[in-house]
């Protein structure tokens, strides 16, 4: 297979692709790979699955994006999750009555709750900021339950089930 050269440049000399207008001016990442766990029915914050990032125009994109497994203790868990820039809830649909905000509202409904399930969003905010900026991940779960992060729902010790890092990526995209 031969390789495409844009505009005959060598591959090294890529500063761009030849569509489209931005840049990716810079990458951070955080890996997250011990466990989390909480009980809890309010959002809170999944310790460790946040990166800070400095724009270095408010013009700029920020391309967040993450990536972790979650199981629930109950074959009747029912997690959901919230994106946030600082404060602020990102990557979420409208509210309507009395539906939860967030990204994903999952139905982990099986049998063996030593399983979990692969979670990943992506989304492309807006921050019109020069300052630095933080993303993060949230969860809360419905009454009783226990959601964890990274890991199944029992984190039971068997060679059957396994533990995952925890990752979230931000990318900073020139306008």
């Amino acid at each position: 297979m031969a390789i495409i050269k844009p505009n005959n440049n060598t591959i090294s000399a890529i500063t761009a692709l030849p569509f489209g207008t931005g840049k990716v001016l810079q990458v951070v990442s955080t890996a997250k790979v011990d466990q989390f766990s909480t009980s809890s029915t309010s959002y809170t914050d999944i310790t460790g699955l946040s990166v800070a990032i400095t724009p270095s125009a408010t013009s700029s994109k920020i391309y967040v994006m993450a990536n972790f497994m979650g199981g629930s203790d109950s074959g009747s868990g029912y997690p959901a999750f919230k994106m946030l820039r600082g404060s602020t809830a990102i990557n979420t649909g409208t509210l309507a009555g009395a539906r939860v905000d967030g990204f994903l509202h999952m139905n982990i409904y099986n049998a063996d709750t030593n399983t979990g399930m692969s979670i990943s969003t992506a989304f492309l905010d807006s921050p019109n900021t020069t300052s630095e900026t933080t993303y993060k991940i949230q969860t809360k779960q419905s009454g009783g339950n226990i959601i964890r992060i990274g890991a199944g729902g029992n984190d039971n010790a068997q060679s059957a089930y396994v533990r995952s890092a925890s990752i979230i990526t931000v990318m900073e995209v020139s306008a």
